[in-house]
């Protein structure tokens, strides 16, 4: 990916759906983009090998081969592994998007799509995908430039202050590069793949210690009405507003706050009981209705509120993370459905 300010990105997009490829391609097109298609997963690899695109939009259901085989494939191959795959279907559980964030996905669009928010996401992963080029450069650039001091170094001490200089650029580029590649850019809090990498060693370490691990799931009320009210930019303020709402809540360094995915919100906490979740996901409650954001479209209250799901457990042999999400999702859809801006236990689910 040419990183020049007149550039214009290369998008791929796979989908079987002729009125889907058309939609998208005009979309695309109109924003200057250079658009290629492909109508199947065999078509669509065949495309990358011979010219790689800066981004793929990759629908998941298809005849000959699904969307998630041609993920799998492309981030098997190290020629093709650092290009960002955004999978947009109408496919749209839980267990549908753990599994693309998996695979290796960046980003996840539901069917059907909202075509702002189509370019929002498109045009956000590439900016990242091109970040991420600029500071590899910087640090291939400055690993040389240090093996070039270095030698420098042997016909001459005087080199050693420009040697630290450039040893201390490359760890803050190095800095950069770690927090990029974990913090969501929007919300400023870690994004789903630190929140994946986290929740497996929490799992980890309390199976062997024998310590419940405690488990919030969170969705922000109609936000979808607020975005198509406010506008996107403003959806943005507000996505932003709550996650650190969400941040502040959160007062024990082990505790994990993370943006799951869109308008939703998850904290993992080690250690935890179910009465210690309870107490977070009360003080996330407080915290998001002290914000007092104005929210006209949500037919719950007249500001934005947030849904809770709350679920803890003692990891065992017999017992999975996937199944562990799953439970607590079902506490968040239990505070969907009994009115939002609460919290619902699982265990309480249970026993009902």
């Amino acid at each position: 990916m040419e990183l020049m300010s007149d550039y214009k990105a290369s998008i791929l997009i796979v989908d079987d759906t002729p009125n889907n490829l058309r939609l998208l391609s005009e979309l695309l097109t109109r924003q200057n983009y250079k658009v290629r298609k492909a109508i199947n997963g065999s078509m669509a690899l065949q495309s990358i090998v011979k010219q790689p695109p800066d981004l793929i939009l990759l629908d998941i259901q298809m005849p000959d081969m699904s969307g998630y085989e041609v993920c799998r494939q492309l981030k098997a191959d190290g020629t093709t592994t650092s290009i960002p795959v955004i999978f947009i279907s109408a496919l749209n559980t839980t267990k549908d998007k753990v599994k693309a964030f998996g695979l290796g996905a960046v980003d996840y669009i539901p069917k059907p799509f909202d075509e702002n928010e189509v370019l929002a996401r498109v045009k956000c992963q590439l900016e990242l995908q091109e970040l991420r080029l600029n500071l590899e450069t910087k640090n291939r650039t400055l690993k040389q430039a240090m093996k070039d001091l270095e030698l420098a170094l042997l016909e001459s001490r005087m080199l050693r202050t420009d040697l630290e200089r450039a040893n201390q650029e490359l760890i803050v580029a190095n800095h950069k590069l770690g927090e990029l590649a974990i913090v969501d850019s929007l919300t400023q809090i870690p994004n789903r793949r630190r929140f994946d990498e986290y929740l497996d060693k929490a799992w980890e370490d309390c199976l062997k210690a024998k310590k419940p691990l405690g488990l919030i799931l969170g969705d922000i009320d109609c936000f979808k009405r607020y975005n198509d009210y406010y506008g996107h930019h403003m959806g943005d303020h507000c996505l932003y507003a709550v996650a650190q709402a969400v941040k502040q809540s959160v007062v024990l360094a082990r505790d994990l706050p993370a943006r799951y995915g869109g308008e939703e919100i998850a904290v993992i906490l080690p250690n935890a009981g179910i009465e210690e979740a309870r107490v977070v996901a009360n003080r996330i409650l407080k915290e998001v209705q002290a914000l007092g954001i104005e929210h006209r479209a949500s037919d719950v209250k007249n500001i934005v509120s947030i849904s809770l799901g709350v679920h803890s457990l003692i990891p065992s042999v017999d017992k999975t993370i996937g199944g562990f999400i799953t439970e607590c999702d079902q506490a968040l859809y239990i505070s969907k459905e009994q009115g939002r801006d609460r919290l619902t236990v699982f265990s309480k689910i249970s026993a009902s």
